[in-house]
């Protein structure tokens, strides 16, 4: 079965959440950036797939809550997005 846009999105956001939990419940520092560098980096690549995507209405409702969901752990984490 071919791998459509949708299913590349999520696999950005999903990493992207990942590495926030790993940046929020780290103690070590270096950890702690590193996890906020990736998750930043994973959800900036979903934005730039999501506005060329096209996305059945059901997959964009779920697609906009999950990026909604993440951009709200960048921010809890200090980003600017």
């Amino acid at each position: 079965m071919p791998y459509r846009e949708v299913d590349f999105l999520i696999v950005h956001i999903r990493a992207g959440l990942t590495w926030s939990r790993i940046a929020a419940t780290s103690h070590h520092e270096a950890r702690r950036q590193r996890g906020r560098a990736q998750a930043r980096k994973a959800y900036d690549r979903a934005l730039a797939l999501q506005e060329k995507a096209a996305l059945k209405q059901n997959e964009a409702a779920r697609v906009r809550t999950n990026m909604e969901y993440l951009r709200s752990e960048l921010r809890r984490l200090g980003e600017d997005v």
